[in-house]
């Protein structure tokens, strides 16, 4: 049976335990410089899994119009005709890219979706990953 882990809230979790560590260590020089290490880390997991679920949606937006702008290029080849006329075979890859388009834009709507829904209720970005 998978475990459901949410990286949002272990990662504050973390955070704390790091805290509560760091007061149990012996006051001496090497102590200092590791705990300011281990101060200096730890939130940066937190901080990073935020900015990682803001960062998928925009990568999907530039998927996107990668995508847009493959289709563009097929049309101005379609429109060229002569040798290079656009034919069954430029057809089904023009098919696949705009289906290839459709799934991105999907994703996108579903990823903001679930984003401005996590965001709005918790006010942090909350994802779950089965392991």
């Amino acid at each position: 049976m998978k475990q459901k882990i949410d990286l949002n809230y272990s990662a504050k979790k973390l955070g704390i335990k790091v805290i509560k560590l760091i007061s149990t260590l012996p006051h001496n020089l090497s102590s200092k410089i590791i705990a300011n290490q281990i101060i200096i880390s730890s939130p940066a997991i937190g901080i990073n899994y935020r900015t990682v679920c803001k960062e998928f949606i925009a990568k999907l937006g530039l998927i996107k119009e990668k995508i847009v702008e493959i289709l563009y290029w097929f049309k101005i080849l379609q429109l060229q005709g002569g040798r290079h006329s656009f034919t069954n075979i430029h057809q089904k890859k023009y098919l696949i890219t705009k289906q290839i388009l459709a799934i991105t834009i999907a994703s996108l709507k579903i990823a903001k979706k679930i984003l401005d829904l996590v965001i709005n209720n918790s006010g942090t970005c909350k994802l779950a990953f089965a392991i």
